[in-house]
């Protein structure tokens, strides 16, 4: 009678496999990575051009684009020294929250109270601030309760934006502004003026964005002189801005002008310092240049705020991406493009020179009437 042996693996042929299991899958991962990033980012653009599709319907039914945001009516730009001025006298409601019945949030708009008119709302104390409506009396108003709907549409799937934990707090409202006194205001530290909340009071539970409407290359004048080089940077969104596509297609034309970018709504190396509702009432500037998510930005960085040597990381200050290659922008003609990262860092702008430099052209995609079409194609995918 035979006896047939069975042989089982040894030892070492065990761990020969478990190591080839192991190269294979070191091997596939960043192709796996650069696969999902991949369609990560055509997500990302695909609701991008959602928000700037209804932006142009809400300009079909009240022919005006709608306003970056409901601020303070007067000043429309703070005076030096008094940033929160024009941000905090008013709804600090932004454009997401306008827009919602145009990107089938009709059932949360519907259930929100504020009032949508450029010609309501004014000074502090005569502004109608949506989040104070008590119903009832004492308990989170109703206006609390549906602004911390979460909404994918406003999420870039790369990032990590829904799950983070500020430590720092929460942007009620940020416009950009620049009083004139050096070319230089954006490299030593923009000129952001931001309305901050804590991270634990009822603006932490508020539904987040990382999608924000452009106020051009500076934002808005505050005391400057019209020929000063950075006024001609105009955006499309202000405050109570009620620009028309018209004007934009006779200016410097649609597909030649930035009107949504992304932004992280602050840091995320080493960690999560602030975040933006999608309710909360504001707009960014370029000034900044673009910042990459996985880099430290000037308040952690060694060089910080050194115009040649400082980083230019994520910020609350400044729009940027998780996106290896680059931020994505929607333009006046409704296409999402992604501007590199490339060489936009900051430079003295002097009128008429440099303009072909990366953030010099960055500055004129911004910009709605400055008149300048420089080639973009360098910066652009």
């Amino acid at each position: 009678m035979r006896v047939r042996c069975r042989r089982g693996f040894t030892l070492i042929e065990l761990l020969v496999v478990i190591a080839i299991i192991a190269l294979l899958m070191a091997l596939l991962l960043p192709a796996v990575q650069k696969v999902r990033e991949a369609a990560n980012k055509m997500v990302c653009a695909s609701q991008m051009r959602q928000i700037g599709l209804a932006c142009h319907n809400y300009h079909n039914d009240y022919n005006r684009l709608p306003p970056g945001f409901h601020g303070g009516r007067a000043p429309a730009a703070p005076l030096p020294g008094s940033w929160p001025q024009a941000i905090t006298n008013g709804t600090r409601l932004g454009t997401l929250a306008i827009i919602l019945p145009y990107v089938e949030g009709d059932s949360i708009r519907r259930q929100l109270s504020f009032i949508d008119d450029l010609h309501s709302g004014g000074n502090a104390g005569s502004a109608e601030y949506w989040y104070n409506y008590t119903i009832p009396a004492g308990q989170p108003s109703l206006n609390q309760l549906m602004a911390q709907a979460r909404l994918k549409l406003f999420l870039c799937p790369s990032d990590t934006l829904a799950s983070e934990k500020p430590n720092f707090g929460v942007i009620v409202a940020m416009h950009w502004f620049f009083d004139g006194t050096t070319p230089n205001w954006y490299i030593s530290e923009p000129w952001a003026g931001f309305s901050l909340a804590s991270p634990t009071s009822f603006w932490g539970s508020l539904g987040r964005t990382n999608y924000v409407p452009t106020s051009g290359g500076a934002g808005i004048a505050a005391t400057a002189p019209l020929n000063d080089p950075c006024a001609a940077y105009v955006g499309v969104f202000s405050n109570r801005s009620d620009l028309t596509l018209g004007q934009l297609s006779v200016q410097d034309g649609t597909s030649n002008t930035i009107c949504w970018g992304e932004t992280l709504g602050g840091s995320r190396k080493p960690d999560c310092d602030t975040v933006i509702p999608w309710i909360a009432g504001c707009v960014m500037s370029v000034g900044a240049g673009l910042g990459r998510g996985s880099d430290l930005n000037e308040d952690h960085a060694p060089n910080g705020w050194d115009p040649v040597l400082g980083a230019t990381g994520a910020a609350w200050w400044r729009y940027s991406a998780m996106h290896p290659a680059g931020v994505q922008f929607v333009f006046g003609d409704n296409s999402v493009r992604t501007i590199r990262y490339g060489n936009t860092k900051p430079i003295t702008i002097v009128a008429n020179q440099n303009l072909n430099n990366d953030y010099m052209v960055l500055l004129q995609l911004a910009g709605r009437k400055d008149g300048l079409l420089a080639d973009a194609s360098g910066i652009m995918d």
